[in-house]
């Protein structure tokens, strides 16, 4: 929903054509798609695309909506930021 609501046609198209190049180097580097992969797999490849010089759009994206998705959920905003709905 947020990718359909908040962001251009051109970085949709960004995200999703990331999403298949991500599931490429799943393949390459395991045999298997991203989703399928171990927990380790997917964070060797997180941590090479986090880590690499340019980062893509699809990178941007992705790293902007899981920290807006932590920060607004109940644990991110009470625990991580402490809020506190009524003072």
């Amino acid at each position: 929903m947020m990718l359909k609501d908040c962001f251009k046609e051109e970085q949709q198209k960004a995200f999703f054509a990331g999403l298949d190049k991500l599931n490429e180097d799943s393949e390459k580097a395991n045999g298997t798609d991203f989703a399928k992969a171990t927990p380790a797999q997917k964070l060797a490849l997180i941590k090479a695309e986090d880590e690499a010089k340019e980062r893509s759009e699809f990178w941007k994206i992705t790293k902007d909506l899981t920290v807006l998705g932590y920060f607004t959920s109940e644990p991110g905003a009470t625990k991580a930021l402490e809020f506190l709905e009524v003072p």
